[in-house]
């Protein structure tokens, strides 16, 4: 095992040289990235190849296979219950990750991920097979995103005090040569680094990567921690049409970051990655910065393999009615209205096909423009949900104090309208008369929770966008 990648040379390669024993014998020396705690062994030897490139089609997969919530509470207007963070450091030594190259991420601002990266060789006779020496460095990296600049820091532990070098019949290299490749590209460019354009690592130019080369004498005595900054120029010097055309306003970027391993003594084609990555988003939203917490910026930056959730509770009173209305909505849609006997709402689920994305952005016109509150598809939502609870035909009753809550949410491409302006079933969705004030602080929470973690209303030809789930543990 070793640490072993370039992103334009060879992460893992097989060497294959004659024997000496017979003729017939073969070398194979590789570059490998493991779980933390794998035993490599002869039959396994071939198991562990280098990851491809990552592409927005496995950025969608790996989506659907990570999810968090975020309670609601805190970010509520009266009594906040701030959930703290947690030091990712010290989750990240409890967890077990056993997915090598696949970082664990455990929201839009943090990731990790630890494996053993090394080397080994092995040597095939008419006697069989053997592994004649091997090198093992366990890691850990962890990622931070940002809520106020369009940059992310990437820090990376060797643990050089776990090395394991078994060499017994001293064939290993004395002192070998380790490159560490740290990058930051284009997710779009389908791996060529010269075509990234739109993100740099420690400030070098965009799309050339930072290296790291050490003799293992030299790794064991220099400190084990390293630093890496990722940033994306929201100037657009340089970017292709294509690019600006799919950054939309608010200049977004989707990049592959990460960093591979490479052990000097393995040669041939490049084909992969040993090493970690995950797509990081960046963003100029300005406008998140208005109406959220302290700290939101009109710029960031987030990880994207994960989809959120926002979370009520009905044993939430200051959301209760609303909490109870979600939950109906998606567990027993029977009790809402609009009637429809093969209604099924949107948002609860894990499912592809099940999840809810922000809108803001009036596409119809270039510029685009945000939807207003009394023109266009948000207001086309309300309207159309307010018909139903004004027709009382099993809305709930109105009152003094009382508006008619919607979902899923106005402010959603599933909204109570969808049906209007794309091609789904129509009555997929409900509305009901609830407490104002509950339906306002609510609403609040929502708007607060979009600018918070950065969820924009953004998509690209139909493989990457905002989407998240809305949960209710509590209903019944």
């Amino acid at each position: 095992m070793f640490l072993a990648t370039a992103v334009s040379a060879v992460l893992s390669a097989t060497l294959t040289v004659p024997a000496t024993a017979a003729p017939t014998d073969e070398v194979e020396v590789k570059t490998f990235n493991l779980p933390q705690g794998t035993q490599l062994t002869v039959d396994n030897f071939d198991t562990f190849q280098p990851d491809p490139w990552l592409t927005p089609d496995e950025v969608h997969r790996r989506r659907y296979n990570q999810y968090y919530t975020i309670d609601s509470r805190q970010f509520s207007d009266s009594a906040p219950q701030q959930k703290l963070a947690g030091d990712i450091w010290t989750e990240c030594a409890q967890r077990k990750i056993d997915r090598p190259g696949k970082p664990w991420v455990r929201d839009h601002y943090a990731f990790c991920i630890k494996g053993e990266i090394g080397f080994s060789r092995k040597e095939t006779s008419v006697l069989g097979k053997k592994l004649v020496y091997e090198l093992t460095i366990p890691y850990t990296a962890v990622g931070i995103g940002s809520k106020n600049e369009r940059k992310v820091d990437l820090n990376i532990h060797l643990h050089t005090d776990k090395i394991k070098r078994d060499d017994p019949e001293g064939k290993m290299p004395p002192d070998p040569v380790l490159d560490m490749e740290i990058f930051c590209k284009d997710l779009f460019t389908d791996g060529d680094p010269a075509a990234a354009k739109t993100c740099t690592v420690n400030n070098n130019q965009p799309g050339v990567p930072a290296t790291i080369t050490r003799r293992l004498s030299e790794l064991m005595s220099a400190p084990s921690d390293y630093a890496f900054t990722f940033t994306s120029d929201d100037s657009q010097a340089g970017w292709s049409p294509t690019q600006v055309q799919r950054s939309g306003p608010e200049k977004v970027v989707a990049s592959n970051i990460g960093m591979g391993f490479h052990w000097s003594g393995s040669t041939g084609t490049p084909s992969g990655i040993n090493g970690f990555q995950t797509s990081a988003r960046f963003d100029s939203a300005d406008y998140l910065k208005y109406g959220s917490d302290p700290g939101v910026g009109g710029q960031g930056a987030v990880f994207y393999d994960v989809i959120p959730s926002i979370e009520y509770r009905v044993g939430d009173t200051e959301v209760s009615e609303i909490a109870q209305h979600i939950w109906d909505a998606l567990n027993a849609p029977d009790r809402t209205v609009p009637l429809n006997p093969n209604k099924w709402v949107p948002g609860g689920s894990n499912n592809e096909d099940d999840t809810l994305a922000r809108l803001r952005w009036n596409r119809t016109v270039t510029p685009w423009v945000p939807w207003g509150d009394e023109v266009g598809r948000i207001a086309d939502n309300r309207r159309k949900a307010l018909d139903v609870c004004e027709r009382n035909e099993g809305a709930g009753e109105p009152g003094p104090g009382k508006q008619c809550d919607e979902f899923p949410f106005a402010r959603t491409f599933q909204g109570a309208a969808h049906s209007d302006y794309d091609p789904v079933a129509p009555l997929n969705w409900s509305a009901r008369w609830v407490d104002g004030d509950q339906n306002v602080a609510a609403g609040s929470r929502l708007g607060r929770w979009f600018g918070n973690d950065r969820i924009l209303d953004w998509s690209y030809d139909g493989r990457l966008q905002d989407d998240f789930f809305v949960r209710v543990p509590d209903g019944s």
